[in-house]
């Protein structure tokens, strides 16, 4: 039997290498109607799309859904190697996986996709030890909605819109800002009349507000958030505390939308290289949306928060992304690691990160299935590093992921694997994680065909 599996198994990599279209399966051929067969628009059903499978029966079209787009830069320029971990400075690592989600993309600049994502041994936090920076990494924000799922236009999607703007799109966004937040359904209003995402990012934001109001004497303080999409927890915590806030967007259409809106002050940008705060004040209490994990340069980021803290004021970082969805959620490693995240963490990790930069960890908790933390700057805290049973577990689940997510990637993803597919289908199928069918189609088991 087991001499079975490895000659099926040596006959994989020509498998690979050829990459056979996917033939039309009969239960898509079945579900079409007949107004479909005369050209006719109906709604889409499960049964018409591309079957999900775990790299037996043809590739998902992954390639093909997402947009295609050309770097102006070559080679390695503006590409950064890391010589040791950004967070706390070790240069003992284990490299987990080599790419991120643009490795489903036909064309894009390499660069982009290969960041070698690499596990620090003491602080344990996962980090790009490859990454863009400077005007390639500012190029590669312009194309932030360069996916399925987004709409890249001022028109579609004002509050995400990542490029410049123009006078008639600020007219835009000022005419439908100026109807406000609480914009009814029953009004039946046109989604091009106001900003719907308003509403949609104060009620989401209700938990955030909710815990700093209760963790925190916020009256008459001075806060900052950084990121913020459109200002909502500033203003109420402005409303409900009388707190003096204040804004740094990370794009010129939330820059606009924060200041028309609710007329928080917004001067200037994200600067992704120097990070700098552009605020001769400092803070009793700053918020960090999504920055840790995004954060090009986290020693600059750390060092400016520790500049402008007031002293006994807090940090908040909140959407910081939880690698359980990779180690035990069933997810690609290549679908949940997209191009911008540059580190990601467990919930130990993420305390040991905070304390090798002098912040004690006050309160930490998920939120929508990511991390919310509250912290304290503390020049006497000392980071511990991760304990070795617990740095071996991490690595073995990382090891795992990434098999499973090469297995159940389409054919042109798993073919750039092809020198290896045979170890590595031998080692999945030893640990119960695959199994090799009749037809020599290698199949995750039932537990693991999530994506």
């Amino acid at each position: 039997m087991l001499h079975g599996l490895l000659e099926r198994l040596k006959r994989l990599p020509r498998r690979l290498s050829s990459a056979p279209k996917r033939k039309k399966t009969l239960k898509a051929e079945a579900g079409k109607s007949k107004k479909a067969r005369n050209g006719e628009k109906r709604k889409t059903r499960k049964s018409d799309m591309p079957p999900r499978g775990n790299g037996a029966e043809g590739p998902r079209s992954d390639a093909t859904e997402l947009r295609v787009f050309e770097s102006p830069f070559s080679g390695d320029e503006f590409i950064h190697a890391l010589e040791c971990c950004p967070i706390c400075g070790s240069k003992s690592r284990t490299l987990v996986s080599e790419y991120n989600r643009f490795v489903i993309f036909d064309a894009v600049d390499p660069a982009f996709a290969r960041y070698n994502y690499s596990h620090c041994h003491d602080c344990g936090v996962v980090y790009a030890a490859v990454r863009p920076q400077g005007p390639r990494f500012n190029f590669l924000l312009t194309k932030f909605n360069e996916a399925p799922t987004r709409t890249n236009s001022v028109a579609g999607n004002a509050i995400l819109y990542p490029g410049p703007l123009s006078e008639q799109q600020r007219e835009m966004i000022r005419n439908r800002a100026a109807q406000g937040v609480f914009v009814s359904e029953h009004e039946k209003r046109q989604g091009q009349e106001y900003l719907a995402g308003l509403l949609k990012d104060l009620l989401g934001n209700a938990p955030h507000i909710e815990l700093l109001a209760s963790l925190l004497d916020l009256d008459g303080a001075r806060i900052l958030e950084i990121r913020p999409r459109t200002g909502a927890i500033l203003n109420s915590l402005k409303r409900r505390h009388g707190a003096e806030v204040y804004a740094l967007p990370i794009f010129p259409s939330q820059q606009l939308i924060v200041s028309e809106v609710y007329g928080i002050p917004a001067v200037e940008l994200i600067d992704h290289e120097s990070c700098a705060i552009p605020y001769d004040v400092k803070f009793d209490l700053i918020i960090c949306n999504h920055q840790l994990t995004h954060s090009v340069h986290p020693q600059r980021l750390f060092q400016q928060l520790r500049d402008k803290l007031a002293p006994n004021g807090s940090i908040y970082l909140y959407n910081e992304v939880d690698d359980e969805d990779i180690l035990n959620g069933g997810k690609s490693i290549f679908r949940v690691l997209n191009p911008f995240h540059m580190q990601t963490f467990d919930g130990s990790s993420l305390v040991r990160a905070l304390a090798a930069n002098k912040f004690r960890t006050t309160f930490l908790t998920h939120i929508d299935g990511e991390f919310a933390c509250l912290v304290r700057l503390d020049p006497e805290v000392e980071m511990e590093p991760i304990p070795p049973p617990e740095l071996e577990k991490r690595l073995t689940a990382y090891r795992r992921a990434r098999d499973r997510s090469i297995i159940s990637a389409d054919e042109r993803v798993r073919s750039i694997f092809q020198s290896e597919w045979p170890d590595l289908v031998t080692r999945a199928v030893g640990e119960g994680l695959a199994y090799v069918d009749g037809r020599g189609k290698v199949r995750l088991v039932k537990n693991e065909q999530r994506s």
